[in-house]
């Protein structure tokens, strides 16, 4: 059963910082996202960190804010295999921005979508670089 637990998410502040600053960004559909691929010499913290960002700009309601990051966490939780490399570490932040409450279906189509997109982009730089 997949989980998602404390050290899946992105905390950090220096972390955080490090992704806006020399992440790559893209948009998708309903969010903007930013990752980063790390190499790591200590394979122990190869995992892929989440940032999963609802601003009160775009939606202004508190419950409806936390609703979309529940709804998001879900479907990262289950589709999360997709961005698995076991030499790498990525942080990935996402964006919801759009004003609009979207159906859970329709959230994870375009979510599972912008993890491909990302898991495609990720693989290309992998080949790349090798």
């Amino acid at each position: 059963m997949p989980t998602f637990k404390k050290l899946e998410r992105l905390c950090s502040r220096s972390d955080i910082a490090d992704l806006y600053k020399k992440g790559e960004v893209f948009y998708h559909a309903f969010f903007k996202i930013t990752y980063q691929v790390i190499n790591l010499a200590d394979l122990s913290k190869s995992t892929t960190q989440v940032l999963i960002v609802v601003p009160k700009k775009n939606i202004s309601l508190a419950h409806n804010r936390n609703k979309i990051k529940r709804q998001i966490r879900e479907i990262y939780r289950n589709q999360k295999f997709q961005l698995q490399n076991p030499s790498k570490q990525i942080r990935l932040s996402v964006i919801y921005n759009t004003t609009n409450l979207i159906s859970f279906t329709e959230l994870q189509m375009r979510l599972i979508e912008s993890l491909q997109k990302i898991n495609s982009q990720v693989k290309k730089t992998l080949s790349d670089v090798n």
